[in-house]
Protein backbone atom coordinates (compact mmCIF):
# COMPACT_ATOMS: atom_id res chain seq x y z
CA UNK A 1 0.00 0.00 0.00
CA UNK A 2 0.82 3.48 -0.49
CA UNK A 3 2.61 5.26 2.26
CA UNK A 4 0.39 8.67 2.77
CA UNK A 5 3.58 11.16 1.19
CA UNK A 6 2.92 8.76 -1.73
CA UNK A 7 -0.43 9.81 -2.55
CA UNK A 8 -0.07 13.18 -1.72
CA UNK A 9 2.71 13.51 -4.35
CA UNK A 10 0.96 12.07 -6.76
CA UNK A 11 -2.35 13.65 -6.19
CA UNK A 12 -1.37 16.87 -8.26
CA UNK A 13 0.34 14.70 -10.71
CA UNK A 14 -2.44 13.20 -11.90
CA UNK A 15 -4.61 16.86 -11.60
CA UNK A 16 -2.36 18.12 -13.62
CA UNK A 17 -1.61 15.80 -16.16
CA UNK A 18 -5.66 15.45 -16.72
CA UNK A 19 -5.78 19.27 -16.62
CA UNK A 20 -2.89 19.36 -19.64
CA UNK A 21 -4.91 16.54 -21.33
CA UNK A 22 -8.25 18.69 -21.57
CA UNK A 23 -6.89 21.58 -22.33
CA UNK A 24 -4.54 20.10 -25.03
CA UNK A 25 -7.95 18.39 -26.41
CA UNK A 26 -9.74 21.84 -26.50
CA UNK A 27 -7.31 23.58 -28.25
CA UNK A 28 -6.95 20.71 -30.76
CA UNK A 29 -10.70 21.47 -31.19
CA UNK A 30 -10.36 24.70 -31.00
CA UNK A 31 -8.02 24.70 -33.65
CA UNK A 32 -10.20 21.50 -36.07
CA UNK A 33 -12.87 24.19 -35.91
CA UNK A 34 -10.92 27.19 -36.94
CA UNK A 35 -9.71 25.43 -39.80
CA UNK A 36 -12.96 24.19 -40.40
CA UNK A 37 -14.78 28.03 -40.63
CA UNK A 38 -11.24 29.12 -42.31
CA UNK A 39 -11.98 26.41 -44.93
CA UNK A 40 -15.74 27.10 -45.33
CA UNK A 41 -15.12 31.28 -45.46
CA UNK A 42 -12.18 29.93 -47.82
CA UNK A 43 -14.62 27.66 -50.05
CA UNK A 44 -17.36 30.42 -50.23
CA UNK A 45 -15.10 33.36 -51.12
CA UNK A 46 -14.25 31.09 -54.01
CA UNK A 47 -17.52 30.29 -54.71
CA UNK A 48 -18.31 34.44 -55.12
CA UNK A 49 -15.40 34.73 -56.95
CA UNK A 50 -16.26 31.83 -59.54
CA UNK A 51 -19.70 33.16 -59.57
CA UNK A 52 -18.43 37.02 -60.22
CA UNK A 53 -16.10 35.65 -62.46
CA UNK A 54 -19.07 33.71 -64.29
CA UNK A 55 -21.23 37.00 -64.68
CA UNK A 56 -18.04 39.35 -65.98
CA UNK A 57 -17.73 36.32 -67.96
CA UNK A 58 -21.40 36.39 -69.98
CA UNK A 59 -21.63 40.19 -69.64
CA UNK A 60 -17.81 40.45 -71.11
CA UNK A 61 -19.43 38.77 -74.09
CA UNK A 62 -22.80 39.15 -74.30
CA UNK A 63 -21.77 43.16 -75.06
CA UNK A 64 -22.52 43.65 -78.64
CA UNK A 65 -19.54 45.12 -79.21
CA UNK A 66 -15.92 44.35 -79.17
CA UNK A 67 -14.57 44.60 -75.71
CA UNK A 68 -10.67 43.98 -75.57
CA UNK A 69 -7.89 43.82 -73.31
CA UNK A 70 -4.08 44.15 -74.77
CA UNK A 71 -0.68 44.99 -73.09
CA UNK A 72 0.90 48.21 -73.61
CA UNK A 73 3.11 47.12 -76.60
CA UNK A 74 -0.30 46.18 -78.01
CA UNK A 75 -0.24 42.32 -77.70
CA UNK A 76 -3.49 41.29 -77.24
CA UNK A 77 -4.57 39.60 -74.08
CA UNK A 78 -8.31 39.11 -74.03
CA UNK A 79 -11.27 39.53 -76.54
CA UNK A 80 -14.85 38.66 -76.52
CA UNK A 81 -17.31 36.79 -78.57
CA UNK A 82 -18.46 39.89 -80.30
CA UNK A 83 -14.65 40.04 -82.03
CA UNK A 84 -13.99 36.40 -83.06
CA UNK A 85 -17.73 36.63 -84.63
CA UNK A 86 -16.90 39.85 -86.38
CA UNK A 87 -13.20 38.95 -87.69
CA UNK A 88 -14.34 35.08 -88.39
CA UNK A 89 -11.30 34.28 -86.28
CA UNK A 90 -10.54 32.19 -83.22
CA UNK A 91 -9.86 33.50 -80.05
CA UNK A 92 -6.77 31.61 -80.23
CA UNK A 93 -5.93 33.49 -83.63
CA UNK A 94 -6.59 36.61 -81.87
CA UNK A 95 -5.05 36.67 -78.62
CA UNK A 96 -1.54 36.39 -78.03
CA UNK A 97 -0.94 38.46 -81.66
CA UNK A 98 -0.60 41.81 -81.85
CA UNK A 99 -2.72 44.62 -82.80
CA UNK A 100 -0.89 45.01 -86.33
CA UNK A 101 -1.70 41.56 -87.55
CA UNK A 102 -5.64 42.44 -87.54
CA UNK A 103 -4.98 46.28 -88.97
CA UNK A 104 -4.31 46.68 -92.48
CA UNK A 105 -0.84 47.66 -93.13
CA UNK A 106 -1.70 50.82 -94.66
CA UNK A 107 -2.92 52.02 -91.65
CA UNK A 108 0.06 50.90 -89.27
CA UNK A 109 1.42 54.25 -89.00
CA UNK A 110 -1.94 54.87 -87.04
CA UNK A 111 -1.47 52.23 -84.73
CA UNK A 112 1.73 53.16 -83.40
CA UNK A 113 0.50 56.61 -83.47
CA UNK A 114 -2.32 54.82 -80.94
CA UNK A 115 0.26 52.73 -79.11
CA UNK A 116 2.18 56.46 -78.72
CA UNK A 117 -0.45 57.79 -77.07
CA UNK A 118 -0.82 55.04 -74.64
CA UNK A 119 2.56 55.27 -73.49
CA UNK A 120 1.85 58.99 -72.83
CA UNK A 121 1.89 59.37 -69.21
CA UNK A 122 -1.21 62.60 -69.54
CA UNK A 123 -3.41 60.22 -71.98
CA UNK A 124 -5.92 58.72 -69.21
CA UNK A 125 -8.30 58.09 -72.34
CA UNK A 126 -7.96 57.58 -76.10
CA UNK A 127 -10.27 57.73 -78.62
CA UNK A 128 -10.70 57.12 -82.49
CA UNK A 129 -11.30 55.12 -85.57
CA UNK A 130 -9.73 52.18 -87.16
CA UNK A 131 -10.92 50.14 -90.39
CA UNK A 132 -10.94 46.66 -90.19
CA UNK A 133 -11.55 44.17 -92.63
CA UNK A 134 -13.61 41.38 -91.50
CA UNK A 135 -13.17 37.94 -92.79
CA UNK A 136 -16.67 36.89 -92.39
CA UNK A 137 -18.35 39.47 -95.29
CA UNK A 138 -15.06 40.70 -96.37
CA UNK A 139 -16.03 44.14 -95.82
CA UNK A 140 -14.15 47.02 -94.27
CA UNK A 141 -15.63 48.11 -91.01
CA UNK A 142 -14.90 51.22 -89.41
CA UNK A 143 -14.72 50.86 -85.25
CA UNK A 144 -15.03 53.50 -83.22
CA UNK A 145 -12.81 52.93 -80.08
CA UNK A 146 -12.64 54.05 -76.27
CA UNK A 147 -9.29 52.50 -74.61
CA UNK A 148 -8.28 53.54 -70.99
CA UNK A 149 -5.09 52.57 -69.39
CA UNK A 150 -5.59 50.32 -65.82
CA UNK A 151 -3.29 48.96 -63.45
CA UNK A 152 -3.83 45.29 -62.91
CA UNK A 153 -4.27 44.43 -59.35
CA UNK A 154 -3.52 40.77 -59.68
CA UNK A 155 -0.03 42.05 -60.25
CA UNK A 156 -0.11 44.31 -57.50
CA UNK A 157 -0.61 46.68 -59.01
CA UNK A 158 2.16 47.64 -60.92
CA UNK A 159 1.41 45.84 -64.57
CA UNK A 160 -0.35 48.06 -67.11
CA UNK A 161 -3.02 46.89 -69.59
CA UNK A 162 -5.57 48.74 -71.88
CA UNK A 163 -8.64 48.02 -71.71
CA UNK A 164 -11.38 49.37 -74.30
CA UNK A 165 -14.44 49.14 -76.26
CA UNK A 166 -14.86 49.91 -80.04
CA UNK A 167 -17.92 49.77 -82.06
CA UNK A 168 -19.01 49.46 -85.24
CA UNK A 169 -19.61 52.61 -86.59
CA UNK A 170 -19.58 51.59 -90.25
CA UNK A 171 -23.49 52.23 -91.13
CA UNK A 172 -23.83 55.31 -89.29
CA UNK A 173 -20.64 56.59 -91.19
CA UNK A 174 -22.23 55.91 -94.61
CA UNK A 175 -25.37 56.84 -93.23
CA UNK A 176 -23.88 60.48 -92.63
CA UNK A 177 -22.04 59.87 -96.32
CA UNK A 178 -25.48 59.32 -98.05
CA UNK A 179 -26.83 61.89 -96.09
CA UNK A 180 -23.84 64.50 -97.48
CA UNK A 181 -24.31 63.40 -100.71
CA UNK A 182 -28.03 63.77 -101.05
CA UNK A 183 -27.86 67.16 -99.90
CA UNK A 184 -24.93 67.87 -102.26
CA UNK A 185 -27.21 66.23 -104.31
CA UNK A 186 -30.29 68.62 -103.74
CA UNK A 187 -27.47 71.52 -103.80
CA UNK A 188 -26.33 70.70 -107.02
CA UNK A 189 -30.13 70.55 -107.89
CA UNK A 190 -31.21 73.61 -106.81
CA UNK A 191 -28.49 75.63 -108.22
CA UNK A 192 -29.76 73.91 -111.42
CA UNK A 193 -33.07 74.73 -110.81
CA UNK A 194 -32.17 78.46 -110.18
CA UNK A 195 -30.00 78.96 -113.31
CA UNK A 196 -32.89 77.35 -115.19
CA UNK A 197 -35.32 80.22 -113.69
CA UNK A 198 -32.84 82.53 -114.12
CA UNK A 199 -32.94 81.49 -117.87
CA UNK A 200 -36.21 80.72 -118.75
CA UNK A 201 -36.59 84.41 -117.28
CA UNK A 202 -33.71 85.75 -119.38
CA UNK A 203 -35.49 83.68 -122.28
CA UNK A 204 -38.77 85.64 -121.58
CA UNK A 205 -37.42 89.16 -121.49
CA UNK A 206 -35.96 88.50 -124.55
CA UNK A 207 -38.50 87.09 -126.01
CA UNK A 208 -40.82 90.34 -125.13
CA UNK A 209 -38.02 92.88 -126.32
CA UNK A 210 -38.23 90.75 -129.57
CA UNK A 211 -41.80 90.85 -129.61
CA UNK A 212 -42.48 94.55 -129.14
CA UNK A 213 -39.16 94.78 -131.34
CA UNK A 214 -41.59 93.12 -134.42
CA UNK A 215 -44.04 94.96 -133.25
CA UNK A 216 -42.38 97.99 -134.16
CA UNK A 217 -41.21 96.86 -137.55
CA UNK A 218 -44.45 95.54 -138.43
CA UNK A 219 -46.35 99.33 -137.27
CA UNK A 220 -43.83 100.78 -139.46
CA UNK A 221 -44.46 98.46 -142.78
CA UNK A 222 -48.20 98.88 -141.86
CA UNK A 223 -48.16 102.68 -141.45
CA UNK A 224 -45.97 103.50 -144.33
CA UNK A 225 -46.81 100.65 -147.10
CA UNK A 226 -50.16 99.64 -146.44
CA UNK A 227 -51.14 103.34 -145.12
CA UNK A 228 -49.70 104.88 -147.93
CA UNK A 229 -51.62 102.41 -150.42
CA UNK A 230 -54.87 102.83 -149.25
CA UNK A 231 -54.42 106.57 -149.36
CA UNK A 232 -53.64 106.65 -152.92
CA UNK A 233 -56.30 104.14 -153.70
CA UNK A 234 -58.72 106.56 -152.15
CA UNK A 235 -57.38 109.41 -153.99
CA UNK A 236 -57.94 107.69 -157.40
CA UNK A 237 -61.32 106.83 -156.45
CA UNK A 238 -61.71 110.29 -155.71
CA UNK A 239 -60.06 111.88 -158.91
CA UNK A 240 -62.20 109.26 -161.16
CA UNK A 241 -65.45 110.06 -159.31
CA UNK A 242 -64.62 113.76 -160.28
CA UNK A 243 -63.86 113.02 -163.80
CA UNK A 244 -66.58 111.11 -164.62
CA UNK A 245 -69.33 113.37 -165.35
CA UNK A 246 -71.42 110.82 -167.00
CA UNK A 247 -74.75 110.00 -165.48
CA UNK A 248 -73.72 106.65 -164.24
CA UNK A 249 -75.10 105.55 -161.30
CA UNK A 250 -74.37 102.28 -160.94
CA UNK A 251 -70.45 103.78 -161.27
CA UNK A 252 -71.23 106.37 -158.87
CA UNK A 253 -72.12 103.27 -156.12
CA UNK A 254 -69.50 101.32 -156.81
CA UNK A 255 -67.35 103.99 -155.78
CA UNK A 256 -69.26 104.89 -152.76
CA UNK A 257 -69.10 101.47 -151.83
CA UNK A 258 -65.61 101.04 -152.03
CA UNK A 259 -64.80 104.46 -150.67
CA UNK A 260 -66.37 102.92 -147.63
CA UNK A 261 -64.66 99.76 -147.50
CA UNK A 262 -61.89 101.61 -147.82
CA UNK A 263 -62.71 103.73 -144.84
CA UNK A 264 -63.07 100.32 -142.59
CA UNK A 265 -59.86 99.17 -143.64
CA UNK A 266 -58.16 102.41 -142.49
CA UNK A 267 -60.06 101.72 -139.34
CA UNK A 268 -59.37 98.22 -138.80
CA UNK A 269 -55.65 98.83 -139.63
CA UNK A 270 -55.44 102.33 -137.15
CA UNK A 271 -56.67 99.70 -134.59
CA UNK A 272 -54.19 96.87 -135.28
CA UNK A 273 -51.45 99.70 -135.45
CA UNK A 274 -52.97 100.75 -132.04
CA UNK A 275 -52.32 97.11 -130.12
CA UNK A 276 -49.41 96.92 -132.05
CA UNK A 277 -47.68 99.90 -131.32
CA UNK A 278 -49.67 102.54 -129.87
CA UNK A 279 -48.92 105.77 -131.11
CA UNK A 280 -50.59 107.73 -129.18
CA UNK A 281 -47.81 106.02 -126.19
CA UNK A 282 -45.10 107.86 -127.64
CA UNK A 283 -46.77 110.84 -129.15
CA UNK A 284 -49.28 111.92 -126.37
CA UNK A 285 -47.64 109.84 -123.34
CA UNK A 286 -48.98 107.36 -120.88
CA UNK A 287 -52.05 108.72 -119.20
CA UNK A 288 -53.54 109.83 -122.29
CA UNK A 289 -52.48 106.84 -124.22
CA UNK A 290 -54.03 104.70 -121.21
CA UNK A 291 -57.33 106.94 -120.89
CA UNK A 292 -57.67 106.86 -124.89
CA UNK A 293 -57.45 102.29 -124.38
CA UNK A 294 -59.80 102.58 -121.49
CA UNK A 295 -62.61 104.49 -123.33
CA UNK A 296 -62.58 102.14 -126.79
CA UNK A 297 -62.43 99.45 -124.41
CA UNK A 298 -66.01 100.53 -122.58
CA UNK A 299 -67.07 100.96 -126.38
CA UNK A 300 -66.23 97.69 -126.95
CA UNK A 301 -67.23 95.82 -123.93
CA UNK A 302 -69.79 98.16 -121.96
CA UNK A 303 -67.60 97.86 -118.91
CA UNK A 304 -66.76 101.05 -117.31
CA UNK A 305 -63.30 101.82 -116.93
CA UNK A 306 -62.10 104.67 -114.62
CA UNK A 307 -58.56 106.37 -114.73
CA UNK A 308 -57.20 108.46 -112.30
CA UNK A 309 -53.77 110.02 -111.89
CA UNK A 310 -52.00 112.10 -109.59
CA UNK A 311 -49.13 112.77 -110.48
CA UNK A 312 -46.99 113.37 -113.60
CA UNK A 313 -45.81 110.45 -115.07
CA UNK A 314 -44.10 110.98 -118.15
CA UNK A 315 -40.46 110.85 -116.74
CA UNK A 316 -40.44 107.41 -117.12
CA UNK A 317 -38.97 105.55 -120.19
CA UNK A 318 -40.51 104.46 -122.92
CA UNK A 319 -39.77 101.07 -122.00
CA UNK A 320 -41.18 101.31 -118.58
CA UNK A 321 -44.06 102.98 -120.19
CA UNK A 322 -44.83 100.19 -122.63
CA UNK A 323 -44.49 97.65 -119.67
CA UNK A 324 -47.01 99.52 -117.74
CA UNK A 325 -49.67 100.19 -120.85
CA UNK A 326 -48.78 95.94 -121.76
CA UNK A 327 -50.17 95.33 -117.89
CA UNK A 328 -53.05 97.27 -118.37
CA UNK A 329 -53.76 96.11 -121.52
CA UNK A 330 -53.90 92.23 -120.45
CA UNK A 331 -55.37 93.04 -117.28
CA UNK A 332 -58.25 94.46 -119.44
CA UNK A 333 -58.54 91.42 -122.03
CA UNK A 334 -58.69 89.39 -118.99
CA UNK A 335 -61.57 91.39 -117.24
CA UNK A 336 -63.12 90.97 -120.74
CA UNK A 337 -62.57 87.33 -120.99
CA UNK A 338 -62.81 85.95 -117.62
CA UNK A 339 -64.10 88.27 -114.78
CA UNK A 340 -67.87 89.12 -115.62
CA UNK A 341 -66.91 92.50 -114.46
CA UNK A 342 -69.11 95.49 -114.25
CA UNK A 343 -66.19 98.11 -113.35
CA UNK A 344 -62.83 98.37 -113.56
CA UNK A 345 -60.33 101.15 -111.39
CA UNK A 346 -56.74 102.05 -112.92
CA UNK A 347 -55.01 104.78 -110.19
CA UNK A 348 -52.06 105.50 -111.06
CA UNK A 349 -49.71 107.82 -109.13
CA UNK A 350 -46.31 108.59 -107.68
CA UNK A 351 -44.59 107.50 -104.07
CA UNK A 352 -41.31 107.19 -102.80
CA UNK A 353 -39.44 107.69 -106.15
CA UNK A 354 -41.40 105.33 -108.18
CA UNK A 355 -44.85 105.26 -110.31
CA UNK A 356 -47.86 102.60 -108.58
CA UNK A 357 -50.18 101.34 -111.25
CA UNK A 358 -53.45 99.67 -109.04
CA UNK A 359 -55.98 98.19 -111.12
CA UNK A 360 -59.08 96.48 -109.31
CA UNK A 361 -62.19 95.31 -111.43
CA UNK A 362 -65.36 93.87 -109.40
CA UNK A 363 -65.42 90.63 -111.35
CA UNK A 364 -65.98 86.93 -110.02
CA UNK A 365 -61.81 86.50 -109.57
CA UNK A 366 -60.44 83.14 -109.57
CA UNK A 367 -58.81 81.04 -106.47
CA UNK A 368 -55.05 82.02 -105.97
CA UNK A 369 -54.04 80.29 -102.70
CA UNK A 370 -51.28 81.58 -100.39
CA UNK A 371 -49.34 78.61 -101.10
CA UNK A 372 -48.78 79.14 -104.78
CA UNK A 373 -46.51 81.55 -106.11
CA UNK A 374 -47.48 83.56 -109.64
CA UNK A 375 -45.78 81.15 -111.75
CA UNK A 376 -48.14 78.14 -110.79
CA UNK A 377 -50.99 80.48 -111.24
CA UNK A 378 -49.80 81.32 -114.78
CA UNK A 379 -49.87 77.62 -115.69
CA UNK A 380 -53.31 78.11 -115.82
CA UNK A 381 -53.58 82.28 -116.32
CA UNK A 382 -50.74 82.70 -118.98
CA UNK A 383 -51.37 86.18 -119.45
CA UNK A 384 -49.94 86.84 -115.82
CA UNK A 385 -46.91 85.24 -116.70
CA UNK A 386 -46.26 88.07 -119.68
CA UNK A 387 -47.35 90.96 -117.14
CA UNK A 388 -44.99 89.67 -114.68
CA UNK A 389 -42.04 89.59 -117.36
CA UNK A 390 -42.63 92.88 -118.66
CA UNK A 391 -42.60 94.46 -115.25
CA UNK A 392 -39.50 92.27 -114.73
CA UNK A 393 -37.87 93.44 -117.48
CA UNK A 394 -37.80 97.04 -116.53
CA UNK A 395 -36.93 96.37 -112.77
CA UNK A 396 -39.93 96.49 -111.14
CA UNK A 397 -42.20 95.30 -109.10
CA UNK A 398 -45.59 93.03 -109.97
CA UNK A 399 -48.17 91.97 -107.27
CA UNK A 400 -51.71 90.40 -107.97
CA UNK A 401 -54.32 89.52 -105.48
CA UNK A 402 -57.34 87.54 -105.91
CA UNK A 403 -60.00 85.11 -104.52
CA UNK A 404 -63.18 83.65 -105.33
CA UNK A 405 -66.39 86.31 -105.91
CA UNK A 406 -64.22 89.09 -104.54
CA UNK A 407 -62.70 90.12 -107.71
CA UNK A 408 -58.87 90.75 -109.14
CA UNK A 409 -56.53 93.49 -107.99
CA UNK A 410 -53.05 94.27 -109.45
CA UNK A 411 -50.19 96.11 -108.41
CA UNK A 412 -47.05 97.73 -110.25
CA UNK A 413 -44.06 99.32 -109.05
CA UNK A 414 -42.00 101.01 -111.26
CA UNK A 415 -38.53 102.88 -110.39
CA UNK A 416 -38.74 106.06 -112.16
CA UNK A 417 -35.22 105.93 -112.76
CA UNK A 418 -34.35 102.04 -113.59
CA UNK A 419 -33.39 101.47 -109.54
CA UNK A 420 -33.27 98.62 -107.36
CA UNK A 421 -37.14 97.58 -106.65
CA UNK A 422 -36.74 93.78 -105.46
CA UNK A 423 -38.54 91.77 -107.76
CA UNK A 424 -41.58 90.41 -105.79
CA UNK A 425 -44.33 88.79 -107.00
CA UNK A 426 -47.29 87.85 -104.77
Amino acid sequence: MLSQESVGFWWPVLIGTATFLVLTAGLITLLVNHHRIRKRIQDESMATLEKRARQYSDLFHSVPDIVYVHSMDGRIIQVNHAATKLLDLPSKEIVGHSLNSLIDPRFSAAVADYLGQIESESAKEITGTFPVKSRADHRWHIFEYRSSVELEPEKGGEERTVRGIARDVTDRIEYQRSLGRKDRRMRALLQESQMMQENLSALSQTILRVREEERRRISRELHDEVGQILTATNVNLEIMKRDLRLDLTSVDRRIADTRQLTAQIMDSLRKVLRELRPEALEQLGLISAITRYANDFTRRTGICVDVSHKENVEELSIDQKVALYRVMQESLTNTAKHAHAQHVQIDIYQSDGSIMMNIRDDGTGFDLAPHKDLAAAATTHFGLLGMREHIHLVNGRFEMRSSRGEGTQIHVEVPTSMGTIPHQDS
